[in-house]
């Protein structure tokens, strides 16, 4: 929200958007690949409980390293990777993804209270991002707090209580990370990995083989428990950085289902339907997917600019009015009133974005 003192500056309310929205970013994403310490070879995911502190997307600080090894590949390690390809629906399918729809809710423990939210993802071949979040359980002047996030694959936009604002810098880079289209396994190599496998272990009382991943300078590394029965991907862990330091993070995959194409060429995808993300061995966060749909023909016009007045043409608006939020504008020119003019386009002349495609 926007706030002016009697000489018309204008700022922010960092306390919600920026504190709160972007904290929450955890909720979506298992956030960067940082250094990763030695895994157990038992592994199990307790029962939910709350959290007694919380975690911090933050700057990830990466620990030094005096000298970059030579990459070199370990053959069995491949040899675990194809097999998990193979499970999940084979490299065909995977390089066959045009676009992918995925909603789920998310549960983030705290210290005090747990917070709620509900998420729909859009990705289209060409970096194309779409992300619409909702929070109804946070109110603010009694309106419940809910976003949209879009990248068009040049550009970016956040549209919030009826403005929209530029998405760029390290928060475009924080919204972009970690959503392939396909899976990071189809392209490892090609992106400057080098794969080790580490060792046999156990994940919730299944046998799994421990492969680790380690980017091209040598410093960012996750290692991942591959199912000796299935193929299929059991757990990833690495370690990230957060308020109280480096903390260990592990992501438990459960519930795969094979999930058909919608444009009827009778390809699939294996997908895992709940995460239960641990921090330092205690519940950090929960994502259920409730929809899940391949190839559904997303249209472009849904990762454009969202409709919503520009956010400096509200600063200009507030300046003239007086006002000291953008709710004092509601019923007379403001957000609430500011919607797409005839003709698909909004006030501010951006394209009306089309309903994406509900999967079957």
């Amino acid at each position: 929200m926007l706030v002016s003192s009697k000489t018309g500056a204008f700022r922010i309310a960092g306390t919600v958007f920026f504190t709160l929205v972007f904290t929450l970013l955890s909720l979506a994403v298992t956030s960067s690949l940082v250094a990763q310490d030695d895994v157990s070879k038992k592994d199990e995911a307790p029962a939910a409980a709350a959290s007694p502190g919380e975690a911090s997307p933050g700057d990830l600080i990466q620990p030094k390293t005096e000298d970059i090894p030579t990459p070199v590949n370990d053959a069995k390690a491949i040899e675990v990777i194809d097999r998990y390809i193979k499970a999940v629906g084979g490299l065909e399918n995977l390089k066959s993804i045009q676009d992918k729809v995925l909603k789920f809710d998310t549960t983030k423990h705290g210290q005090a209270q747990e917070t709620v939210a509900k998420l729909s993802l859009f990705l289209k071949r060409g970096w194309k991002v779409r992300e619409e979040w909702d929070l109804s359980a946070f109110k603010i002047k009694d309106r419940p707090l809910k976003f949209v996030q879009v990248y068009n694959g040049t550009d970016g936009w956040v549209q919030m209580f009826g403005t929209v604002s530029n998405l760029e810098g390290r928060t475009l880079s924080i919204f972009v990370w970690d959503k392939p289209l396909d899976d990071f396994f189809c392209h490892w190599k090609d992106d400057g990995y080098t794969v080790t496998y580490v060792n046999e272990g156990v994940v919730n009382d299944e046998p799994v083989e421990i492969v680790q991943t380690t980017d091209f300078v040598g410093r960012n590394r996750v290692r991942y428990s591959f199912s000796k029965k299935t193929g299929l991907l059991l757990k990833k862990e690495w370690r990230e950085q957060g308020q109280k330091g480096f903390g260990r993070k592990e992501d438990f995959y459960s519930g795969y289902k094979k999930i058909p194409f919608s444009d009827d060429s009778q390809k699939w995808i294996m997908v895992a339907l709940k995460h239960k993300i641990l921090l330092d061995g205690k519940p950090d966060t929960d994502r259920n997917y409730f929809e899940v749909a391949f190839n559904t023909g997303l249209k472009d016009s849904i990762f454009e600019r969202p409709p919503g007045i520009a956010f400096n043409k509200m600063s200009e608006q507030l300046e003239k009015s007086g006002g000291r939020s953008i709710f004092d504008l509601q019923g007379g020119g403001g957000p609430a009133s500011i919607g797409p003019a005839p003709g698909g386009k909004n006030s501010d002349g951006a394209a009306t974005p089309t309903a994406p495609a509900k999967s079957e």
